[in-house]
């Protein structure tokens, strides 16, 4: 009995040992100064024995002090034998550097390291006094305190959409090197970066009764989206400064600080409802346009280039264009509209290239729409539209199309050789062809010439009528027009003009469907021709071929193929695709 008593004690002795050792090795030690003298810089560090697991420390608070940089991270391991017995030691230490720029009294307090397995440790509070500085002290603390990070706008009020230059500075007192600076996220507004051009330079700037050296981080232009009140966010910058008060054992080092720009409102009122005209584009800022068409004199089925061109300063990229309508007769496809936007800190230059590509099919004078565009003007406060001149073109005809039209042609009786005129015959003289008259044939011939003459007639009259009826027109010279475009893509095609290639296939491929199904090239679209073919109940795999060829075509204009026999493998098969809808009985109706 008196030995499981003692078995026991001896049990529970090495279990609260055990939590000793354990509980002495949680405990946070802290080492710093009681007094500092004001300007100098001072160090605390946070240091616990015998940690079996990995930690991470949790800041302090430090009110009235500054955190030059920290923390930093000591480790250190002892492993000791005595009289036959291995005894192991561990060492953690984080260590924070502040500055004490005022007199008085502070705390540091809220350390902990954070632990996977439980509740943080806790460290002690620390208690310090601040003293009067020397002279010394006294120019380290103001070297210390200058260095600023300020967010610069030229104003705070601005209108919806308009261009607002914004600049984020670092000012110094001594030399300093950027370690890290980030940008800010805006809420409410669309960015437009400045190109960075790799040098950014220190110039020498007064604020505030204090000559700095002054760099520019970061600079870009801000368009508001919406009225209100808006915030600019702060950004944030490290830098690294040299430690250069005397007898200071930072002497000849550099530091690292973090500084933080204010946040800065901005009001951003509506643009005003009066004199906002209907065809508003969205646009704010100053701009200008103009018209350019390749000539003006064409052909008929000769491609034409129609450029509209906006300049200006502002955001033209969420500008909205006004719908042009073009004559029927000429043949419009969907224009390529392309935005570009440089910007030099302080304003935002774009230029936006509306371009369409016209094919006029009849011969006639046309007038090309104006473009007009309305936007507002913050200087004068309104709104204000300019316009491209008036611009026509003169139509000719075109290579010469060949007609379908019968041509008569005279014919001699075989193996006559008499010399037109008399012939004596019988002894008698005759008018030559007098017997032909006088026969039967005659008569037949003279009836054979007035059918002739009537069909003749009928075939002119309609085609007269289907002139008149441009789409119907368009329709029956379909294959003869897409023949044509083939022709012209095979030439290029042989001169390895790839571009050109490409884009006369795609208008053979299109103009074809929009001749042949009579669509306007408003309603011209991949799903409008299937849902038409269709309608026809032309077979699906014409329906398919056609598709797949175009989607290909389309494919390789902007992205080439790198095989030299692709444009030949999609040329042809472009002509098998035409050929085989135009022969289908379905569309035809044969």
């Amino acid at each position: 009995m008196v030995t499981s008593i003692s078995r026991l004690i001896y049990i529970l002795i090495c279990a609260l040992a055990f939590v000793g050792t354990t509980l002495r090795a949680q405990t946070i030690q802290v080492e710093a100064p009681q007094e500092i003298e004001q300007g100098r810089p001072f160090s605390v560090t946070y240091a616990i024995r015998d940690l079996k697991e990995d930690v991470s420390p949790i800041p302090p608070k430090y009110e009235g002090l500054e955190l030059l940089y920290g923390p930093t991270r000591n480790e250190s391991s002892n492993v000791s034998i005595t009289n036959g017995r291995v005894v192991s030691s561990s060492y953690v230490a984080f260590t924070y550097t502040f500055l004490a720029t005022n007199r008085g009294s502070f705390t540091i307090s809220g350390f902990k390291l954070a632990r996977p397995s439980g509740e943080p440790i806790s460290a002690p509070a620390h208690k310090l006094t601040v003293l009067a500085s020397t002279s010394g002290a006294k120019n380290m603390s103001r070297m210390s305190r200058g260095y600023l990070y300020r967010t610069v706008v030229p104003r705070t009020s601005i209108y919806v959409q308009e261009a607002l230059p914004v600049s984020y500075k670092i000012y110094s007192s001594t030399s300093f090197g950027v370690l890290d600076a980030k940008a800010p996220t805006y809420d409410g507004f669309i960015s437009q970066k400045v190109e960075d051009t790799g040098r950014t330079p220190i110039l020498r700037e007064d604020y505030q009764g204090t000559s700095y050296q002054t760099a520019e981080i970061i600079r870009e232009v801000l368009f508001p989206q919406r009225a209100g009140s808006l915030t600019l966010p702060s950004s944030e910058i490290t830098i690294q400064i040299p430690m250069e008060l005397e007898g200071d054992p930072f002497l000849g080092s550099m530091i690292e600080r973090k500084l933080v720009t204010s946040p800065v409102a901005i009001n951003v009122k509506p643009l005003p409802e009066a004199g906002k005209p209907d065809d508003f584009s969205g646009a704010v800022g100053k701009f200008i346009v103009n018209a350019e068409l390749s000539s003006q004199s064409a052909r008929t089925n000769e491609a034409l280039t129609l450029r509209y061109r906006i300049q200006g300063v502002g955001n033209l990229k969420i500008a909205r264009l006004p719908n042009l309508e073009f004559a029927r007769e000429l043949e419009v496809y969907d224009p390529s509209d392309e935005t570009e936007q440089t910007s030099d800190g302080t304003t935002v230059r774009a230029t936006r290239i509306i371009e369409y590509s016209i094919i006029p099919r009849h011969t006639g004078r046309y007038t090309l729409p104006k473009l007009t565009f309305s936007y507002f003007d913050p200087t004068s406060k309104s709104y204000k539209r300019v316009a491209t001149e008036e611009m026509s073109i003169r139509v000719a005809q075109g290579k010469h199309i060949e007609s379908n039209t019968p041509v008569v042609r005279s014919s001699t009786i075989e193996g006559d050789t008499t010399p037109y005129g008399l012939t004596n015959k019988t002894g008698a003289s005759e008018i030559k062809g007098l017997s032909f008259v006088s026969s039967w044939q005659y008569p037949a011939s003279y009836i054979g010439l007035m059918v002739l003459f009537v069909a003749i007639l009928m075939l002119i009259r309609k085609r007269i009528a289907l002139r008149a009826d441009v789409l119907g027109y368009s329709a029956s010279r379909a294959n003869a027009v897409a023949n044509k475009r083939l022709r012209l893509a095979k030439q290029y095609l042989d001169k390895n003009q790839n571009s050109q290639f490409y884009e006369e296939l795609l208008r053979a491929l299109w103009g074809y469907m929009g001749d042949k199904l009579r669509l306007p090239t408003s309603e011209l679209s991949r799903s409008n021709v299937r849902e038409h073919l269709e309608r026809h109940s032309v077979e699906p795999e014409l329906i398919d071929a056609w598709c797949a060829t175009l989607d290909e075509a389309e494919f390789a204009r902007f992205a080439p193929n790198a095989s030299s026999d692709a444009p030949k493998q999609l040329y042809q098969r472009a002509v098998e695709a035409i050929a085989k809808v135009e022969t289908s009985k379905k569309l035809t109706g044969k």
